[in-house]
């Protein structure tokens, strides 16, 4: 059976998801559509062709591959487990957009897109300030360790960029399927200025319409600007140069013997970015989207 082009990009997409384990709700797979730029019109046709067609299915309001029903209670679950979890950090959000230097908050990862696991973290993507990303990362591991108890569960600082390079190098479909989730919570006006600064996400989601904002206040922007006076003085421009120096060794030294590893890792840490994914994350989704594809005959 020969099926078009919508057809086929509705099936990409939703293999995409599955390797998630997430069913799609009609406007989320419309926005996150791979590589057609359609009307909602005729994208809602197609997909009522596939779905009376038995290709794919849907159940209360959530679309997935066939034989994939279970994953719909599995989301549902997921979406109470993410209310939870995002009330629960609502405050440590607004200390952390208190921090000096940050410009940006954003939530990635599970959560950003509404569901979260029994062991989900809180993962943030935060834009700082140029040249103090390492002081800033440097204070919220501080905050983290000696506040949280070292526990990664409200605060996970696994991506942090600067103000003056706001694009992603990595132009991927991982990439920008999880720029498009971002869930902005601090500084509207940099989540737009990362998003004009990352237009190639279009390219691979040519439907995409960014995500409703709600920002939240910090809990004293005058201690945040008073510390930032404070800590703009030329000594930490040295400190910041010594924090990416010690934060490189001491990365390259615990995954010396995971070259793939440490290899991702030290190229994610420079004086733009602090970037830390102790994983393969790329290579383990691109083997099983392919696995996916090649299942429905899509390649």
């Amino acid at each position: 059976m020969s099926i078009s082009l919508i057809e086929k990009a509705i099936l990409k997409t939703l293999s995409y998801f599955d390797i998630f384990k997430f069913p799609l709700k009609e406007e989320e797979l419309y926005n996150f559509l791979f590589d057609i730029k359609i009307e909602k019109k005729e994208f809602k046709r197609k997909l009522n062709e596939l779905l009376k067609e038995g290709i794919v299915q849907s159940k209360d309001g959530y679309i997935y591959l066939i034989g994939r029903d279970s994953l719909v209670k599995l989301r549902k679950l997921g979406e109470k487990r993410a209310k939870a979890l995002l009330k629960r950090g609502k405050l440590l959000i607004r200390i952390i957009s208190s921090f000096p230097f940050v410009r940006a908050i954003m939530i990635s990862g599970d959560l950003s897109k509404g569901v979260a696991g029994k062991k989900s973290d809180i993962d943030y993507f935060i834009i700082a300030k140029s040249k103090r990303i390492f002081f800033l990362r440097f204070l919220l591991v501080t905050f983290k360790r000696f506040f949280l108890f070292n526990s990664y569960k409200y605060l996970c600082p696994n991506y942090i960029i600067s103000d003056k390079d706001l694009e992603i190098k990595e132009k991927n479909i991982f990439f920008a399927v999880e720029i498009a989730s971002l869930l902005p919570l601090y500084n509207i006006f940099y989540y737009d200025l990362f998003l004009e600064n990352n237009r190639w996400i279009n390219n691979y989601l040519p439907n995409f319409k960014r995500n409703g904002s709600k920002s939240y206040h910090p809990v004293s922007l005058k201690l945040k600007y008073f510390l930032e006076k404070i800590f703009s003085h030329n000594f930490f421009d040295k400190l910041e140069k010594k924090l990416l120096f010690f934060t490189k060794s001491y990365f390259e030294k615990k995954y010396e013997d995971k070259s793939n590893i440490k290899d991702i890792i030290v190229k994610g840490i420079n004086e733009n970015s602090a970037k830390i994914h102790p994983r393969d994350t790329l290579s383990i989704i691109e083997r099983e989207f392919e696995k996916r594809l090649k299942r429905l005959n899509l390649v």
